[in-house]
């Protein structure tokens, strides 16, 4: 045979095995493809996620690194810090039921994981609706920055003793660890204790994580009970930056103030409630459905 024919030959077979190779590699790809699982409503997968509020303060999270780091992520008031061991992959079924060790979650968080595969980052961003609900009115109050309180208090022994750390006498005087103020025990009479506030006025104190100053006291007022008239010095700045307890030690936050009006607004909803909130979510793994 002609050597050139040969030269033919060798062409033809090497075009057809580049043709070969490439109908290999392009159908390994979409089998590839085809492999690839997503997920689905039922199935149950493990995330690590970030929640955030529109301010971009985390409220809560489930890696230790994301917790720690106040710089990259700062924390919202509703954020509460937990031991280093917590901190693990959220596990969750895509549903409405728990199953197992596996967590169901809000509705827009779930609607979120629908199409995820392994590796991949999804920002979800859920209102209230497919989140956490709406705030309930009536625990949003309304107070003033200037105010009265009574003096005179009176507490069965028990509930003196539990709550300050020592057994009442007549003219006891010690801190009250709540206000921050002088208490003084006036007298005790069967299991019965009669104490006042008696702080001093001009004093300033921090019961709640912003000041509030002491502008008179009178023993007199308030039908004999005394009365102390306090001003609340809330800044601006702090507004939806403070979580804290009152005397009841029921959870508020502080999310109004209005100088001109002369009131501030605290409210004993979730934080979470009420809100638009922000889920940064990095899906780890995906058991399918049975």
């Amino acid at each position: 045979m002609d050597t050139k024919w040969y030269a033919v030959i060798a062409v033809v077979l090497l075009v057809a095995a580049a043709a070969g190779g490439y109908y290999w590699y392009t159908t390994q790809q979409k089998s590839e493809e085809r492999k690839e699982i997503f997920v689905e409503p039922e199935d149950k997968v493990a995330v690590d996620y970030i929640g955030r509020f529109v301010d971009l303060s985390v409220f809560d999270t489930s890696m230790y690194s994301v917790a720690i780091d106040n710089v990259s992520y700062p924390k919202s008031p509703a954020f509460s810090m937990r031991e280093p061991s917590a901190y693990v992959p959220l596990k969750v079924k895509v549903g409405t039921a728990a199953e197992g060790d596996y967590i169901t979650v809000i509705e827009g968080f779930r609607e979120a994981l629908i199409g995820m595969k392994v590796g991949d980052k999804r920002t979800a961003i859920i209102p209230p609706e497919k989140g956490y609900g709406f705030k309930d009115p009536a625990l949003i109050v309304e107070k003033n920055l200037i105010e009265t309180i009574p003096m005179k208090y009176e507490w069965n022994e028990s509930k003196f003793t539990d709550y300050y750390g020592k057994s009442p006498m007549d003219g006891l005087v010690l801190k009250d660890p709540k206000w921050g103020w002088n208490v003084t025990v006036f007298a005790t009479y069967g299991n019965k204790v009669v104490f006042h506030f008696t702080p001093q006025v001009g004093e300033t104190v921090s019961p709640f994580g912003w000041e509030i100053k002491v502008l008179s006291v009178d023993s007199t007022a308030n039908n004999g009970n005394g009365e102390i008239k306090i001003q609340h010095l809330i800044k601006p700045s702090q507004v939806n930056r403070i979580h804290a307890k009152d005397f009841q030690f029921r959870d508020f936050y502080l999310i109004g103030l209005n100088p001109e009006k002369g009131t501030f607004t605290i409210d004993y909803n979730e934080q979470i409630k009420g809100n638009t909130l922000i889920f940064t979510i990095t899906l780890l793994n995906i058991t399918k459905n049975a």
